[in-house]
């Protein structure tokens, strides 16, 4: 027998998802169950008994695609798929769920704790009434570059990055606002700050078949990191084909930096630079992106899922070491999803602070023929 996500079933019904739908508190549910329930004068959670914020419904777009195509897959399965029921059905289904909840309360935390210890592979027949925790939802904000960062990049312009690695660099004397000099301009017209690289910041470039360059970029600090990204998102800087970006304390290779989070300018405007409206040209074709050992939160992985969502040429993205909570992880699982980025095809989540029920949620979110996941 075909063994069913967890994560495609209603925890109403205990029946494979038609038409799944999210709560204000993020979980998801078969449509009319969740309905009835709301309907029936209900402003709580039907899994944690906690108010809702708000009463709305949001149609989870990815995970209707990926139980359709785990559907399609095995049509078998067609006949398990929720259908519609009588109201006096349901209502019976959320009784009893109201009457198990009466008994014995379940708090958030425990509600996650007995999910997980729901086996992840039992048949729909078999299976109890599980909990899931919050899907990631389509439709996230999109916001390109302000034309504030248009007018701070533009000292930053990089029309040649070779040019520019084979430049020493420059120890800061600036005390000006995220590391810009106060002290005038270069002879070509750039600002002091701009002129060359920080003295905490490395450039290695490479020149990659078929156009474009490949940048390996370690920062050490957030100042060289807001440089980097002005770089980047300046207009008429070379185009960038692959870029791996690592952020060290001086520890060693694969230590996790305390000096650069994303959660400043710099990640702020590298992820706006990334963004198909209104980004860096430098970036349009970007083919690759790497990015280690720093402190990504998950609102900063919610907006590069965003900036990246529709990216046309993106095909392999890894966020390694970067402190990934489950959240941002289901945000960038959702990219390798059917309905996500088409044209990604590697996806690395790897070394990060992932639940094991996120975890599984994001392998039955990502559409295994078409994109790589690893992710431990």
């Amino acid at each position: 027998m075909t063994r069913v996500p967890d994560s495609f079933v209603c925890p109403i019904t205990s029946e494979l998802m038609a038409d799944p739908v999210s709560t204000s508190d993020g979980f998801t549910y078969e449509r009319e169950a969740i309905e009835q329930w709301l309907a029936s004068g209900h402003n709580t959670s039907p899994l944690t008994g906690e108010p809702l914020p708000r009463s709305e419904l949001t149609p989870n777009h990815a995970l209707r695609s990926a139980i359709e195509h785990f559907v399609a897959d095995d049509p078998e399965l067609k006949e398990q798929l929720y259908r519609p029921h009588d109201k006096e059905s349901i209502q019976h289904q959320l009784n009893q769920r109201e009457l198990a909840m009466s008994a014995q309360p379940i708090a958030g935390e425990q509600a996650n704790a007995s999910a997980a210890a729901v086996p992840t592979a039992m048949p729909v027949s078999e299976r109890p009434a599980i909990v899931h925790s919050p899907v990631v939802l389509q439709g996230l904000p999109v916001r390109g570059l302000s034309a504030e960062d248009v007018h701070f990049a533009a000292p930053y312009v990089t029309p040649d990055w070779l040019a520019l690695a084979a430049a020493p660099n420059k120890p800061s004397k600036s005390s000006g606002l995220f590391g810009r000099s106060n002290r005038g301009t270069s002879a070509s017209g750039a600002s002091d700050s701009a002129a060359k690289l920080p003295a905490d910041l490395s450039v290695g470039v490479g020149v990659r078949d078929g156009g474009g360059v490949s940048l390996d970029v370690l920062v050490g600090s957030e100042a060289a990191l807001l440089h980097i990204a002005a770089r980047l998102a300046a207009n008429g800087s070379a185009p960038v084909s692959a870029l791996k970006l690592r952020a060290s304390d001086g520890f060693g290779d694969g230590t996790l930096s305390s000096r650069v989070d994303a959660a400043g300018d710099g990640f702020g405007l590298l992820t706006r630079g990334l963004s198909t409206d209104g980004g860096s040209g430098c970036l349009a074709q970007l083919k690759e992106l790497s990015i280690s050992q720093m402190d990504v939160s998950c609102s900063s992985a919610v907006g590069i899922a965003a900036a990246l969502r529709r990216h046309p040429s993106l095909q392999s993205l890894e966020m390694w070491n970067v402190k990934l909570k489950d959240e941002g992880a289901l945000a960038l699982g959702s990219l390798g999803a059917a309905d996500g980025n088409f044209a990604l095809s590697s996806l690395n989540l790897g070394r990060n602070l992932i639940s094991g029920l996120a975890k599984a949620q994001i392998e039955a979110l990502v559409d295994a023929r078409r994109v790589e996941l690893s992710i431990f």
